[in-house]
């Protein structure tokens, strides 16, 4: 280089940039979506947390629907890819235990998860017309444990759904409701020990569901 010059620091290449853009609109668009829904949401919002424009987030995204797809197939994925690998194994009750266990991990986690599905199931708007559209490979996860439990005689006569609105709900609450029973009864839904318990009463109370003898 010749004395004198400035040497110019190329940048990353432009598909690159537009790409990690994108999953940064993705990454807070969740946080709004998980604070305020997707009817309460918009773009400009969403724009103003990422710290570009609403052209901007136009640029990369159609509509504040495309970007709600992106957020809950992201979620839907990794969950599903977890549980895939941590249930699929053992007997019908272990596999079972390995579900659950993965799904309380996962919403501890990420937090803005376990909020957009509690969400899903009040704001109808946020997932019409079809509420399963990226849900379905998780539900589908559930039942195949449950039926194979009911086939073998591992388990009794529940139905997959019955159970997954006790253990399902139970998990999203224990995260959501941490600050929303009074400043008296606020919790760490993160703190270990609190985390270990809960995991036994869930244990327990699917043992007393799906159990033949409870």
């Amino acid at each position: 280089m010749i004395e004198g010059q400035t040497r110019v620091r190329r940048g990353p290449p432009r598909g690159s940039i537009r790409s990690e853009t994108r999953g940064e609109i993705v990454r807070h668009a969740e946080r709004v979506f998980a604070e305020v829904g997707f009817s309460g949401s918009s773009l400009d919002m969403i724009a103003d947390v990422v710290g570009i424009r609403r052209p901007s987030v136009l640029h990369h995204f159609r509509s504040k629907r495309e970007i709600y797809d992106c957020v809950e197939q992201s979620i839907i994925e990794e969950l599903a890819a977890r549980t895939e690998q941590r249930s699929s194994r053992g007997t019908p009750f272990e596999r079972m235990t390995g579900l659950i266990d993965t799904w309380l991990d996962f919403m501890i986690e990420r937090p803005t998860a376990a909020r957009i599905m509690a969400r899903n199931s009040s704001d109808l708007t946020s997932r019409a017309p079809d509420p399963v559209q990226f849900s379905e490979r998780i539900l589908l996860l559930f039942e195949a444990i449950v039926d194979e439990g009911r086939a073998c005689g591992a388990f009794g006569p529940v139905e997959p759904m019955m159970a997954l609105n006790i253990l399902g709900a139970g998990i999203i609450n224990y995260v959501c409701n941490a600050g929303q029973l009074g400043e008296a009864r606020r919790y760490d839904f993160a703190d270990p020990a609190r985390i270990a318990r809960y995991r036994g009463l869930l244990h327990r109370t699917a043992r007393t569901l799906l159990l033949p003898d409870g």
